[in-house]
């Protein structure tokens, strides 16, 4: 592996995060499951980085985005998608 990738991945700076499938585990069509928004929220004044990941292909991040944001969970630059 490249030297310059090596030091990269041991960069001090860097941070673990918490990825969080979205369907199923924050919420069930777009309710959100009990206890859930208050686990991220709790992550989240620990100092983790929580980051929500979909493989839903119909839907735009952005989309999930406002969704999140609805039931309380402030997500913009924070949803990957694995489709499309």
């Amino acid at each position: 592996m490249d030297d310059h990738i090596l030091a990269t991945c041991r960069s001090k700076d860097l941070k673990p995060a918490i990825l969080c499938d979205l369907d199923g585990v924050v919420w069930l069509s777009h309710d959100p499951i009990p206890g859930s928004v208050e686990a991220i929220a709790a992550l989240r004044a620990a100092g983790h980085r929580v980051l929500f990941v979909t493989n839903n292909s119909y839907s735009l991040i952005a989309s999930q985005e406002h969704t999140l944001a609805k039931i309380g969970v402030p997500s913009v630059g924070d949803v990957l998608s694995s489709s499309g």
